[in-house]
């Protein structure tokens, strides 16, 4: 182990310092790539999915997520309609069997009783509640998705991307008459 550790310690110290760029020369950049760079904004992504969910979908040019989007916040708020009528329904079922008017006709008399009428109530309730927090997660995620995708808008998925290392004798002018040689690591990130 120690044996390692000296050995670690005498290849860090034969390294070189110099692995920054020199930064005083900036690269010219193409104007019109500048220009689409800034017209991609992702608060503006963000901003459209909270307006009409679906349409950040759109600006980040995923046009296959905004038909998700809208069967999914579709979906959602149809079973929140549905359900609140139904409880709506045997709400009002109950309350024409409590209300002990001869004048109401009780179309539920020998099907439910009233502990079954106000379990089904409770149920359709239930369901309901579970579908509006279900669209408010679906509107929540349209607005997510919006936001991450146009984050990640110029992000580059080629196939170029790579890293090759391999062992490298460095000189090093640390000695005193300058004709040290060191030894490293050479690291080669190939980005397109």
């Amino acid at each position: 182990m120690k044996a390692f550790a000296s050995l670690f310690l005498v290849l860090a110290c034969t390294l070189n310092g110099a692995a920054q760029l020199d930064t005083s020369q900036a690269l010219p950049i193409d104007s019109a790539l500048a220009q689409q760079i800034r017209s991609h904004s992702t608060a503006t992504a963000t901003w459209r999915s909270v307006m009409l969910p679906g349409w950040g979908q759109l600006y980040n040019r995923k046009w296959w997520k905004a038909p998700v989007v809208w069967a999914g916040m579709g979906t959602t708020i149809g079973f929140a309609i549905f359900n609140h009528g139904e409880y709506k329904h045997f709400r009002s079922a109950y309350e024409v069997r409590i209300d002990n008017d001869p004048n109401t006709t009780d179309i539920y008399e020998g099907i439910y009783s009233s502990s079954q009428l106000i379990t089904i109530q409770t149920t359709y309730r239930r369901w309901r509640d579970l579908s509006i927090i279900l669209t408010v997660a679906a509107y929540a995620l349209n607005i997510l998705d919006a936001h991450i995708d146009a984050h990640l808008f110029y992000f580059d998925i080629t196939d170029d991307l790579s890293l090759q290392w391999q062992p490298t004798l460095l000189p090093n002018s640390g000695w005193a008459d300058g004709s040290g040689v060191g030894t490293g690591l050479c690291l080669q990130m190939n980005w397109p």
